[in-house]
């Protein structure tokens, strides 16, 4: 809760990653409920800071999880107010959203992401009912590519070339076996699944030749 800003302190605050050198951190502004991106130099100091969404009026606004690929920031914005979550990419050297997606309620609760300059993979350990929990999302312009629903814990997706992994919880009752599951970016579809008795759920390492995973047990 530092992390202040010459418009006032941060709450809800959310590592991102690493940019020009500096931690980025997402948080609400307790005065104004803006969503920003902070800036954390190696001294602790606020070194930059930048509203990413006008949440006038709104009481309760987060980002739960974000990512940095080059100098591009995505980010989902969880808006009780509004009832609706939102995929934002945003171009830090610029200062500037690029795109915008609402993809639907908070009760969503989407948490964990994977991103890089092809795709962005958003996923929640929240099933709720009639509602798909995993998403993914074409970096450029924020169109939903697909999304489907999975028994997936509090496990972060790993994107490589051409698939995300992404470990599955199974369920006896659904005839899924827990696993690490490799689907395509561009459609969804299941490459390949490797069973494990306890998926990571910190997800996988990914080179150009293997997949490496470490079971939780």
């Amino acid at each position: 809760d530092g992390a202040g800003t010459p418009g006032g302190g941060l709450s809800k605050i959310r590592p991102v990653g690493m940019l020009d050198g500096n931690l980025l951190v997402s948080g609400q502004n307790r005065r104004t409920y803006d969503l920003m991106l902070v800036a954390i130099d190696d001294t602790g100091s606020a070194a930059k800071s930048a509203v990413v969404y006008e949440a006038v009026g709104l009481n309760d606004a987060h980002i739960p999880t974000g990512r940095v690929v080059g100098d591009r920031v995505y980010l989902v914005s969880s808006d009780s107010a509004n009832e609706e979550t939102r995929v934002l990419a945003y171009d830090w050297a610029d200062g500037a959203v690029v795109w915008e997606k609402p993809i639907g309620g908070v009760d969503l609760r989407l948490e964990d992401m994977g991103a890089d300059a092809d795709a962005v993979v958003i996923t929640s350990d929240e099933t709720v009912e009639g509602k798909n929990n995993v998403w993914a999302l074409a970096s450029d312009d924020g169109s939903v590519r697909w999304s489907t629903r999975l028994p997936v814990g509090e496990g972060v997706p790993v994107l490589d070339d051409s698939h995300v992994y992404l470990p599955i919880e199974g369920y006896d009752s659904d005839s899924v076996t827990s696993q690490v599951r490799a689907m395509s970016k561009a459609t969804g579809d299941v490459a390949w699944t490797f069973e494990v008795q306890n998926p990571p759920r910190t997800g996988v390492s990914v080179d150009d030749e293997r997949v490496y995973l470490v079971a939780d047990s």
